[in-house]
């Protein structure tokens, strides 16, 4: 039943699974002191349709916004040092194929995953781990509005 969330300023993780399955939650203010948001933290959180990441963010774990169909925009400031997929898949596998990824990086840094813009499209599983996916439209070089 959690629609809104706003976590406080001495917050700086978002463990595993914390909000994994709140359907209903349609926002989320992150406080600028968060640095990780970890694998499955909001995992099939449908309501969500924008989030706005922490400009100090550090680290976005695999599936942390996973399956949340109702996406349609995740800002993600530069500060943002490593995005994980370590095991295949990213923080935004089974979102929406519309779901736009915006950033102020003017490339894709360093420390971000070649594939971190991945979503599956595949109903099974098959010997070629890059069938079946496609990738999410990144736009670079824009203003990460305020959280």
């Amino acid at each position: 039943k959690l629609e809104s969330l706003i976590l406080p300023a001495s917050v700086e993780v978002v463990g595993a699974a914390a909000f994994s399955g709140c359907t209903s939650l349609t926002e989320v203010s992150f406080p600028e002191s968060m640095k990780t948001i970890y694998d499955n933290a909001f995992l099939g959180c449908d309501g969500l349709k924008e989030v706005v990441l922490p400009k100090n963010l550090e680290m976005l774990r695999e599936l942390a916004f996973a399956y949340c169909t109702g996406l349609e925009k995740v800002y993600i400031p530069s500060t943002v040092v490593s995005i994980n997929v370590n095991t295949g898949f990213s923080p935004f596998n089974f979102c929406d194929k519309d779901l736009l990824l915006i950033t102020d990086a003017e490339k894709r840094p360093e420390g971000w995953s070649p594939d971190f813009n991945v979503y599956h499209i595949g109903e099974t599983e098959t010997d070629d781990p890059a069938e079946g996916f496609l990738y999410l439209q990144v736009v670079y070089g824009s203003e990460i509005p305020q959280n």
